[in-house]
């Protein structure tokens, strides 16, 4: 239950970081995904099905709140966090690189289906225009905050024991 709470807690914070601080810190217009590295970051340290579930929470919460297509990031972090914990459980350690390792294909998946929501919601889509303004700066800028969420993660809720709650 403590572990939980701390994970709310650091969904809200990155949430507030997210739509708050980073306003005024854009890059080509766009902010960092930082949620999507505290559902990464979530699988490094836990097991699977613990970050499957934060990450489908994470997303759901997400999706309700902002002007996203529905019950999309819920899924995607879902599959994302299981993917990775499994993958972090079974051939790398709790480490800073393996967080980015798997970060790196987390983010461009999501681009890809990024991609396709811009293509099917623009009138005049180009491809081009569409890596350069939107998803290459918001891959860019995510990936290299995923160190700040995992090191916030580990100072945190990576602390807390099953065994001392």
């Amino acid at each position: 239950m403590a572990k939980s709470a701390v994970y709310a807690l650091l969904y809200v914070f990155f949430t507030v970081l997210e739509t708050n601080i980073f306003n005024d810190l854009k890059i080509f217009g766009i902010k960092p995904n930082l949620v999507i590295g505290l559902c990464v970051a979530a699988s490094v340290f836990e097991n699977e099905r613990y970050a499957a579930g934060l990450g489908f929470v994470c997303g759901f919460i997400t999706d309700s709140v902002f002007d996203s297509p529905f019950l999309f990031s819920g899924l995607y972090y879902f599959f994302a966090a299981y993917i990775s914990g499994t993958c972090a459980r079974l051939y790398f350690t709790k480490t800073v690189l393996t967080m980015l390792i798997l970060t790196a294909p987390v983010l461009a998946l999501r681009g890809i289906f990024n991609l396709f929501f811009l293509a099917g919601s623009w009138q005049e889509f180009e491809i081009i225009t569409a890596l350069r303004e939107y998803l290459l700066p918001e891959y860019i800028y995510a990936f290299i905050f995923a160190p700040f969420v995992y090191f916030l993660v580990k100072l945190t809720a990576a602390r807390i024991n099953y065994s001392n709650v």
